[in-house]
């Protein structure tokens, strides 16, 4: 791919509550959860390319990015990535979206199928017992 077209695919441009869910979070000082993450695109075209999906987020401590699934793909409709992370946030969170970056030779069209974003422990319900996914 000599010369290959640099593009991002937006997943969901507000997770800042998705990741507030987790049980561990807080607003003050530092806090870590895992979370599991996964997007499904489809393009009506075989498309040939490289493909990171990607959490952008922004606390107290500057902006990060973190990887959470790679994969190369040769005359394919269908890209799965998926993958479970920690990730380390410092104080109130001020940006948090999900993304892939797409490296092809074209800049093809590709249509969302499904998408998740779930903490491995959602912070307690005052009416149930806490959840563990």
């Amino acid at each position: 791919m000599d010369t290959c077209k640099e593009y991002y695919f937006p997943v969901c441009n507000d997770s800042i509550h998705r990741i507030n869910q987790h049980s561990n979070s807080t607003d003050r000082g530092a806090w870590s959860g895992s979370f599991k993450i996964m997007a499904w695109l489809y393009s009506a075209v075989n498309v040939t390319g490289e493909f990171t999906l990607e959490l952008n987020y922004e606390d107290e401590r500057g902006e990060h990015t973190i990887i959470i699934d790679q994969c190369e793909t040769e005359n394919s409709s269908h890209i799965l990535l998926t993958g479970q992370k920690s990730i380390i946030v410092t104080g109130i969170l001020s940006l948090a979206k999900l993304r892939v970056l797409i490296k092809s030779e074209s800049q093809t069209k590709f249509n969302l199928l499904e998408y998740g974003f779930l903490a491995n422990r959602i912070r307690e319900n005052k009416n149930s017992r806490q959840k563990i996914l």
